[in-house]
C-alpha cells in the first residue's frame, strides 16, 4: 500500500481476511487503501469496523478521521479529532495521528503544528512520514520539506512510490 499499488493491497488484505476475519491490520489496510482510490463509502465503513475490532485505537480513529475528511465529511472528520483529544486525556496519544486527520482536511497549519508536537515528541510513528499516503495533501507544502530536514531525511532519495530511490 504504501508504494501505491493500492490494489495490490487490497488484494493482499482480502486473503488475509479470507484466514483471519478479525485480522485488524488487514481491515485497517483495506479500509485505507479503498480510501486513497478515492472510494470513500468503502473505505469509511471498512475503517470504522478496524476502529469498533481495536477498542477505538488512535491510529484506527486517525485513519477513519483522514477518509471521512477525504469524503467531505468534516463534521465526522471533527468528531475524530475530539475524540483523539479526549483520548489522550487519559493515555498517551501520539499527534501524529491528529496529523493525518488535518492533513485530510486540507488544514496544513494544524497538521504541521501536530507533526512538530510529534518531532518535539520524537513519536515513533514519524518513521513512516515518507511513505504514509495521508499525508499526500501536504506534501507540497515547503513546511513539508523542513521537517523532513530537521528529521535528516532527504526526500529527493525517496521516489514517488516512498521507496529508496
Amino acid at each position: 500500500m504504501w508504494a501505491g499499488r493500492l490494489e495490490e493491497a487490497i488484494a493482499a488484505s482480502r486473503a488475509a481476511l479470507a484466514l483471519d476475519p478479525e485480522s485488524l491490520p488487514a481491515i485497517l489496510y483495506l479500509g485505507l487503501a479503498y480510501a486513497l482510490q478515492g472510494k470513500y463509502s468503502e473505505g469509511c465503513g471498512i475503517l470504522e469496523q478496524a476502529v469498533q475490532l481495536s477498542n477505538r485505537s488512535a491510529r484506527t480513529l486517525g485513519y477513519l478521521g483522514y477518509a471521512c475528511a477525504r469524503a467531505g465529511d468534516e463534521s465526522a472528520a471533527r468528531r475524530v479529532l475530539t475524540e483523539l483529544a479526549q483520548l489522550a486525556e487519559r493515555i498517551y496519544v501520539p499527534s501524529y495521528f491528529s496529523a493525518i486527520v488535518h492533513s485530510g482536511l486540507g488544514d496544513s497549519d494544524r497538521a504541521f503544528a501536530a507533526l512538530s508536537r510529534a518531532y518535539a515528541a520524537r513519536e515513533a510513528m514519524l518513521r513512516d512520514i515518507l511513505v504514509d499516503r495521508a499525508f499526500d495533501p501536504i506534501r507540497s507544502d515547503p513546511r513539508y520539506e523542513a521537517l523532513l530536514t530537521r528529521m535528516g531525511l532527504d526526500n529527493a532519495d525517496w521516489n514517488s512510490a516512498g521507496l529508496p530511490a
